[in-house]
């Protein structure tokens, strides 16, 4: 018996993005107790902005590149040369329009600071190798990476943050570890003797640009949602608001290291799997798309019941309002899951454009129940827009899909839907107990009663224990 090479990719990626994350979130818990729900909202505008900016830098060619490498599609060293050059021009190009935009129209001088620095952390992220090493599969060396930038963003922050005057130095830590993470993978790149080839011919950059822009544009609108709730509630609201929201989003985050790490190992074996044996892509989808839904219905129903707990335990006290804001974004985190399945099997069809269309139609639902709900409902109301962007996202990529691949719906959305409506009504409602009790009742009544509704029987065990456990 030996570990497979996705049991593998998943135990690096998995012990590296959780004592990574660890870390980020030690430096959060920092950040919110330190800085208090002002200036702790007053970062995450900035990082709001430099999200913008990063998806405009990258422009969907860290995808083209995966799915290039994982695929072996054309010279790979001059592909990889192509997409660092563009990205670096693109980066460039938004550090200069953002600066400018910024100096223009943000009035707070505190606020303009820091968002100026977080824009400087364009320039490493635009070199950093992390998505030749996912093509490659080689994700020890991704969490190496993510583990390193987050260690010295940790490093610098309790050395260079101690009051509230310092905020600006967060956006310093958090570029010096993207610096960090970068020259680490160039230097791995070049001792496993990779090449690269640069062009500057402006034909060869722009053709790259024109193949990558669908997927860049629909990265840049689930930004936009995702961003904008910080930047909105900053102007209709307050930045307290904004740190509140952000303190829910921040645990949201942490749950999504089980979205990343599928993400990063589940894209290049769909892309591998669409070039090499497209008859048996049907037989994965189906397989990973009922465990994922299994298991994202299952993690979610916990941090539901433990939202009060979580919350209180992490940011304290003053952060308390944001507890209602954590269990509807729970809500969010099951869908994006699930929704990832969906996603990246169409990217490694490159079906990318339905993507695209179905984030367009999210974006309208979501700009529509904002403007819906105003003032009114304020962090309530942008938390509730996310959840329906992706709602409608997934049904979207679920109605074309199916034309592709023949699935169901019902058994992997509607019946986990209906029964986690129902223990969550229960557990919060009619047992008074504990969260320790009320998180054994979801393990020992909830998680089978899930199994059984998505179909998941000895074939679903069997592909998980031979392609992702062992063989």
């Amino acid at each position: 018996m030996r570990l497979t090479i996705h049991s593998k990719n998943i135990l690096f990626l998995f012990s590296g993005e959780i004592v990574a994350r660890f870390f980020g979130f030690l430096a959060t818990i920092y950040l919110a107790r330190i800085l208090g729900t002002d200036k702790f909202g007053v970062i995450h505008i900035g990082l709001a902005v430099l999200a913008y900016g990063i998806i405009i830098g990258n422009s969907g060619l860290s995808y083209l590149g995966t799915r290039n490498v994982s695929g072996k599609q054309g010279n790979i060293a001059e592909t990889t040369g192509h997409i660092l050059v563009n990205r670096m021009i693109l980066s460039l190009f938004v550090f200069i329009v953002a600066n400018a935009i910024v100096v223009l129209f943000v009035s707070s001088t505190e606020v303009k600071e820091i968002i100026i620095v977080y824009l400087i952390y364009l320039f490493p992220t635009a070199l950093i190798l992390d998505w030749y090493f996912q093509g490659k599969q080689q994700m020890g060396v991704i969490a190496g990476g993510r583990l390193l930038a987050t260690i010295l963003y940790l490093i610098f922050i309790l050395i260079f943050v101690n009051t509230e005057q310092d905020a600006a130095n967060v956006a310093w830590s958090w570029v010096m570890g993207a610096a960090a993470n970068m020259g680490l993978l160039f230097v791995i790149f070049i001792h496993k003797k990779n090449h690269l080839i640069f062009s500057w011919k402006l034909r060869e950059l722009t053709s790259l640009i024109c193949k990558s822009y669908t997927l860049g544009g629909a990265d840049l609108i689930s930004q936009i949602v995702l961003q904008f709730p910080a930047i909105y509630l900053a102007i209709i609201v307050s930045n307290s608001a904004v740190g509140e929201f952000s303190a829910a989003f921040k645990i949201i985050l942490l749950l999504l290291i089980f979205d990343r790490i599928f993400l990063t190992i589940f894209y290049p074996v769909v892309s591998r799997c669409f070039y090499e044996s497209p008859e048996q892509l049907s037989v994965v989808f189906n397989n990973v798309l009922k465990l994922v839904s299994v298991f994202s219905f299952y993690i979610g129903l916990c941090a539901i019941i433990s939202a009060d707990f979580l919350i209180r335990t992490i940011f304290g006290e003053q952060f308390l309002a944001a507890t209602t804001i954590f269990q509807i974004l729970v809500v969010y985190f099951i869908f994006t899951m699930i929704n990832s399945v969906l996603t990246f099997t169409l990217i490694g069809m490159e079906k990318e454009n339905i993507y695209t269309k179905s984030l367009i139609g999210g974006m309208f639902v979501f700009g529509s129940i904002l403007l819906l709900t105003g003032t009114s409902f304020g962090t309530t109301g942008a938390a509730i827009a996310i959840v329906f962007y992706i709602i409608t996202s997934l049904i979207i990529m679920a109605v074309n899909l199916k034309k592709m691949i023949s699935f169901s719906l019902t058994r992997t959305l509607l019946l986990p839907s209906l029964l986690g409506i129902i223990f969550i009504f229960l557990l919060s409602d009619f047992i008074i107990v504990s969260i320790p009790l009320k998180v054994c009742v979801v393990t020992l009544f909830a998680l089978p009663l899930l199994t059984f509704a998505c179909g998941i029987g000895l074939s679903e065990i069997r592909y998980l224990k031979r392609s992702l456990i062992w063989n």
